[in-house]
């Protein structure tokens, strides 16, 4: 737990899991952190860069709000899963390092279970999506914006955390599309 929350406080402070990974990296290659330290601190390196993303939404739209608490409770989310599963977890990453970099010692296992934390919440959160938009529609009301001509999820606030602004501009593609498509039915029911 301590780890977790020194992962958080150092990551929100820097603005970078990047920079906190990296950090902990040259820590575990000098023998200060073992493999199970090290992976609680990348834990809350996750849920550090969240910060970020919500201190941006606070000025901004429902959907900002919303694309940040998207991408806040994915991340805590993915981490109390994988923390209940720490010893599974770190045999994974243990397995996944020995068979595809021999001999790369601890830097490579803390970037290998950075990266298979990430692949991993991700295939475990893609068959709830729908689920995940609904309870977030639900738990963070506000007006809807889908008759607006300008762009709703996009906010220039969320420049600063690349996730969040990725996630918003594929929630805005699906919006766009959807009137495109709905539009296209008025067209032809029209014609």
């Amino acid at each position: 737990i301590v780890a977790i929350l020194l992962g958080i406080i150092a990551t929100a402070a820097v603005h970078s899991s990047a920079a906190t990974v990296g950090l902990v990296m040259v820590l575990g290659q000098a023998g200060l952190l073992d493999l199970r330290a090290a992976i609680c601190i990348m834990f809350g390196d996750n849920i550090g860069t969240c910060i970020t993303a919500q201190l941006a939404s606070v000025q901004g739209n429902i959907h900002a709000r919303r694309t940040a608490w998207a991408h806040t409770l994915y991340n805590v989310i993915g981490v109390l899963i994988a923390w209940v599963a720490l010893p599974v977890f770190v045999t994974i990453v243990e397995g996944a390092t020995s068979s595809l970099q021999p001999g790369g010692g601890i830097a490579a296992e803390i970037a290998n279970s950075h990266t298979l934390f990430n692949v991993i919440s991700a295939v475990v959160f893609l068959p709830f999506t729908k689920q995940y938009v609904r309870f977030l529609e639900t738990v963070i009301r506000g007006k809807e914006e889908d008759q607006e001509v300008n762009p709703v999820y996009t906010d220039p606030l969320l420049l600063d955390t690349p996730v969040a602004a990725m996630k918003a501009a594929i929630l805005e593609t699906g919006r766009t599309s959807t009137i495109a498509r709905r539009m296209f039915g008025e067209v032809m029911q029209g014609f």
